[in-house]
């Protein structure tokens, strides 16, 4: 009978030990901290990763690089006489990150008018942070038309012929153009077609996820 007592003394001060240590061991319910990134790669052919500041991270939009202005990413032809237009969008998901869209502006054969008028503006351009450089038919810096502009920029000739506040040869404008030169005030309707290059990139170099909306359009838009 003493040794049955015993045993079971025994059992319960060894039951009482584990339940103390199991109780002092225990992480149930406490909370856990996680961080999240995300990595893409550089953007302005510099390469190397970089980990975005937005929170919890993004994935780069468009996935495709387009870091370079011979390779930007083609967005086809856009036509005057249709007045094309297309909508891009994308994130600098990665410090520095350049992102180069192209397109071919073409002007349709023209007799009594032109209506060719590129279009390169921000639908979407979250706090004026995103920047666009605009160049034609080339990517050198004769080529380029604009630089760190937040809004819109155009290039057009549908404008009816003037002397004044002509970026070429005066006289300028095609909006009243004929197609046989020899009609006194007016200029002969030429082929305006050219590759246009586009390149968006955050003025601070800061990585986000925030987006942009980026029409490019030919014909669409008309002359002020």
């Amino acid at each position: 009978m003493t040794e049955v007592i015993r045993y079971a003394v025994v059992l319960l001060l060894v039951g009482l030990v584990g339940i103390a240590s199991c109780a002092k061991g225990s992480t149930v319910d406490e909370p856990v901290s996680t961080t999240s990134s995300s990595t893409s790669s550089g953007g302005g052919g510099g390469g190397g990763s970089s980990t975005s500041s937005s929170g919890g991270g993004c994935d780069p939009e468009p996935s495709s690089s387009g870091d370079q202005c011979n390779d930007a990413i083609d967005m086809g032809a856009l036509s005057d006489a249709a007045g094309f237009a297309v909508t891009v969008t994308g994130n600098a998901a990665a410090a520095g990150r350049d992102v180069w869209w192209s397109f071919e502006a073409t002007d349709d054969p023209d007799t009594d008018g032109d209506e060719f008028h590129v279009d390169v503006r921000f639908l979407t351009n979250p706090g004026n942070a995103y920047e666009m450089a605009v160049h034609r038919n080339g990517c050198g810096s004769e080529e380029q038309l604009a630089t760190g502009e937040t809004d819109a920029f155009d290039w057009y000739t549908d404008f009816p012929t003037t002397d004044q506040n002509c970026t070429e040869d005066a006289p300028c404008g095609e909006g009243d153009c004929v197609a046989a030169p020899g009609e006194d005030g007016k200029n002969t309707c030429d082929d305006d077609t050219a590759m246009f290059y586009v390149r968006i990139t955050r003025g601070d170099g800061a990585a986000s996820c925030d987006s942009y909306e980026l029409e490019l359009s030919n014909g669409k838009y008309t002359a002020p």
